[in-house]
């Protein structure tokens, strides 16, 4: 007997994006059991895309990585976020909007500016300074100069401010 799905790719996309597959009654998703098949290993980390498209399972769009790295290559704020763009929040005490970025679990303020598009360019600059393979940044150059003095310090404090050795590689021309 044929089943009704001849023809057609297996499988189904949960709520998440990922592409799911039920074997012996067991769900896996398809981005690990191709990192199966092709590397002859079960994934020990986290599958992360690399271009962010959760339903690119070739190959060379996945890597084995931490679930912090995997935060990293995130392309959108969550879904409620006041917002809607990442790093960036709005103040409650103030109408200002407040870009921060996160590094090793920790809260790195980087400033308070008047418009959501200055917040969040103060926090694609900081992106690329501590999260320089995140796919969101790739190819965008940082001007260190034009980093708030909020920013420099916290990053700074922190250690996560280039020394002066590698201002010419983030310094934009």
């Amino acid at each position: 007997m044929r089943s009704k799905r001849t023809g057609r790719a297996a499988g189904w996309k949960d709520t998440a994006g990922h592409l799911n597959i039920k074997i012996d009654h067991r769900d896996y998703l398809v981005h690990r059991l191709i990192w199966l098949r092709q590397t002859g290993s079960w994934p020990t980390g986290v599958i992360d895309h690399i271009n962010g498209e959760k339903t690119d399972n070739r190959l060379v769009n996945l890597r084995m990585t931490t679930q912090s790295v995997n935060c990293q290559n995130l392309m959108a704020a969550y879904q409620g976020s006041a917002s809607g763009v990442l790093g960036v929040s709005k103040s409650h005490r103030s109408n200002e909007w407040i870009g921060t970025i996160r590094v090793n679990k920790k809260l790195i303020h980087l400033g308070s500016f008047t418009t959501k598009e200055a917040a969040y360019d103060e926090y694609l600059n900081a992106k690329t300074l501590v999260h320089p393979e995140a796919t969101l940044i790739q190819g965008r150059i940082t001007d260190l100069s034009k980093f708030s003095e909020r920013a420099v310090r916290n990053l700074k404090k922190f250690g996560h401010w280039p020394d002066q050795s590698a201002n010419s590689r983030h310094a934009s021309a």
